[in-house]
């Protein structure tokens, strides 16, 4: 049974690493297997890491890992969170990589995908394979593990992109067709709608591209959060989708120094997952106002409650409860919100209260808009 507060001393993992360097093919082998290989002990230390670990680490000093725990070489944000470290929190209940190893420890192979968020805020899409083995009496859990975020980025952003277009374009085809049922002004207007909304699928794809791939520029400009606010709850609600919604807003009419294009993409994802998980009697609340260290604070609240294991997982890359391909909506409202906009989200979820997030963004300086 795994114990998070025990770890084998310095001296003792380094006696175990001399036992397992002893076999030199062994070791050689895995040198140069493509894949990062960890071998862990019974306490979840890395006593061994090849040469594609230690580059994906970004180290040639071996003592920097041997004794750590995967999520602590990693730098996972959740290891850093108790003094006892990788394995020992609410969130490893969750973790991929925590719990292939725990397969593993009950002798059975396994795979698993890891959504691995780092204290710097940088994502990852981990594939770890683990398999048991025995070694002079001890037991260890060999992993392998292979960096699949791009290729998971990829897959996710072209089924959700195409998803959106194709629904967009649906609904501008069925337009078209059915034209002679509709006033002239009435069709300009719809067609109006819809492309406008095809522009913003597109950008909205277009900035969490450039966002992941640390491209994204921010243009600092003069916002009335008022009429911002108002924009994309408009957007929001003409979609068919959310037409018999209803949203209470509390918005004040103040000025915020910030990027405008990011700020309201980062507003439409919130509202519209509070949204799409509120009951359909009862309202969304969202207020908004400027407070006195010129902070945005912004609340948006359903009347949902998550269960436990989404909660853990909200602001992992790919998670989500709506399906194959979705799943970028939480995660990028964190990444432009605390990357780009120097803010910060988080959430709480109980029964006496809903779901409510809250976002807080700085206004900059306006003396340095060009």
């Amino acid at each position: 049974m795994f114990l998070p507060e025990k770890r084998r001393t310095k001296s003792e993992l380094e006696q175990e690493r001399q036992y397992l360097l002893q076999d030199v093919n062994f070791t050689q082998l895995l040198e140069y297997v493509p894949n990062q290989i960890f071998i862990i002990n019974d306490c979840r230390q890395i006593i061994y890491a090849n040469k594609s670990a230690m580059h994906t680490l970004e180290t040639n000093d071996v003592d920097v890992i041997i004794g750590k725990r995967p999520g602590e070489s990693l730098a996972c944000m959740h290891a850093l969170e108790s003094t006892d470290g990788c394995g020992s929190t609410a969130y490893c209940a969750v973790c991929g990589f925590a719990n292939a190893i725990q397969s593993a420890e009950q002798e059975k192979s396994d795979t698993r995908e890891c959504n691995l968020l780092t204290a710097k805020g940088k994502a990852f899409t981990l594939q770890v394979t683990t398999k048991p083995f025995i070694m002079r009496h001890r037991k260890y859990v060999f992993c392998a593990v292979e960096d699949i975020s791009d290729k998971k980025m990829i897959l996710n952003l072209d089924r959700i992109f195409l998803h959106d277009i194709t629904n967009t374009a649906g609904s501008l085809s069925a337009v078209a067709e059915n034209v002679n049922n509709f006033e002239p002004h009435e069709f300009v207007a719809i067609v109006q709608k819809q492309s406008l909304r095809l522009l913003e699928e597109i950008n909205s794809h277009r900035i969490l591209l450039t966002a992941e791939s640390n491209e994204l520029k921010i243009k600092i400009t003069r916002i009335p959060i008022k009429p911002l606010f108002e924009n994309v709850l408009s957007s929001l609600l003409l979609n068919s989708t959310f037409s018999n919604c209803y949203v209470h807003q509390q918005i004040e009419d103040q000025i915020l120094y910030t990027d405008a294009t990011l700020l309201s993409r980062i507003l439409h994802n919130l509202i519209k997952n509070a949204l799409e998980a509120s009951p359909k009697h009862l309202p969304v609340e969202v207020s908004a106002k400027i407070n006195s260290r010129n902070e945005l604070i912004c609340m948006v609240k359903n009347h949902s409650t998550m269960p436990e294991e989404v909660k853990l997982q909200v602001f992992q890359r790919s998670f989500t409860t709506k399906g194959e391909g979705r799943g970028f909506g939480t995660y990028s409202i964190k990444l432009l919100t605390e990357k780009y906009l120097n803010g910060k989200v988080d959430f709480i979820s109980e029964l006496e209260t809903g779901t409510i997030f809250t976002l807080r963004i700085p206004s900059k300086d306006p003396t340095t808009i060009p």
